[in-house]
């Protein structure tokens, strides 16, 4: 009995340390397994997290380039006038919300992929933007073509109209010059011209025959001017003969007188007389020439630069 008892003991035994040995191999096999697991876990949110600083310093990298581009687009505005002033805000946007990502150490793939998008977005916004100032640009280009063209058009207005008013001014000062100098200038009447011919007995009688005629006598009245200054006046008589030739003759100071028309004229005498304000007196002289022609002998008075009279006397 004993013995069968020990016998059964014998070998129950191997089977014990069997079983003993596969939950120890089972227990190790477990055990590597679950660190095996753990091991690729640790791995793969590694290289989670490598691949999520990466794309996070590219995303960093572009959106730095970008704010670059659109400092240098904003610095390069020469006058900034508001027109971009709704864009810029929406960029200022923009911008807060993708420094929020970035800026969070804790960003997940989610945001970092959301980010990605606003800086695509962004990118199309600054390059609207770049598009408005080119074409900004081109309008102020035009304009400033036009205000240079619109300035240099009024100034030459206006130097115009300026000329023409140092002009005007001139011509009414000459006006008035012209109406002073007209208004003291003599004026003559009873303006007679006499054919004399000269008898031996010293009688002077008038002929009309250009044969007959010893000297022509001028005379004239000077008028009562309230406005003429007394004292010397000089007057110009131009007797000119019917051939046209301008009547010269001995002791007469002939010469050329300017007018204040502009034009010259040649006269034959210049008659001092000395003249007293209010008061009329009578000019008389007489022409001798050795052969008077037979026609028509005009007779011009000036004075002050004007003509004051004009006759003529037909010989036949």
């Amino acid at each position: 009995m004993e013995q069968e008892q020990k016998k059964s003991n014998n070998s129950t035994l191997p089977i014990a340390l069997g079983v003993g040995l596969l939950l120890s191999l089972g227990f190790n096999a477990y055990q590597f397994m679950d660190s095996k697991n753990n091991q690729d876990t640790l791995e793969k949110s590694v290289k989670e997290l490598s691949a999520i600083s990466s794309e996070k310093s590219q995303l960093e990298f572009d959106y730095k380039n970008l704010q670059d581009e659109y400092e240098t687009l904003k610095s390069s505005i020469v006058d900034n006038d508001g027109l971009l002033a709704n864009k810029e805000h929406d960029i200022k946007i923009q911008q807060e919300e993708i420094n929020k990502i970035l800026n969070d150490a804790n960003a997940s793939k989610e945001d970092l992929a959301k980010a990605e998008a606003m800086i695509k977005n962004l990118k199309s916004e600054i390059s609207t933007y770049k598009s408005e100032i080119v074409r900004l640009e081109k309008e102020n280009a035009i304009l400033v073509k036009n205000n240079a063209l619109l300035t240099t058009e009024r100034d030459s207005i206006t130097t115009t109209l300026a000329n023409e008013r140092t002009e005007r001014v001139a011509e009414k000062q000459i006006a008035q010059q012209k109406e002073e100098e007209l208004s003291t200038t003599l004026s003559v009447s009873n303006h007679k011209i006499a054919p004399l011919k000269v008898r031996n007995n010293g009688k002077e009688v008038t002929k009309n025959k250009a044969t007959k005629v010893d000297k022509i006598r001028v005379s004239f009245d000077i008028d009562r001017n309230s406005r003429a200054v007394s004292g010397d006046k000089e007057i110009y008589v131009a007797i000119r003969k019917p051939n046209g030739q301008i009547g010269k003759f001995g002791g007469a100071e002939s010469g050329t007188l300017k007018l204040h028309s502009g034009d010259e004229v040649a006269y034959s005498d210049k008659v001092k007389i000395n003249y007293q304000n209010g008061a009329g007196q009578t000019v008389s002289f007489d022409w001798e020439d050795a052969a008077f022609e037979a026609g028509t002998y005009k007779i011009d008075i000036y004075q002050n630069g004007f003509k004051i009279s004009q006759a003529d006397v037909v010989l036949r």
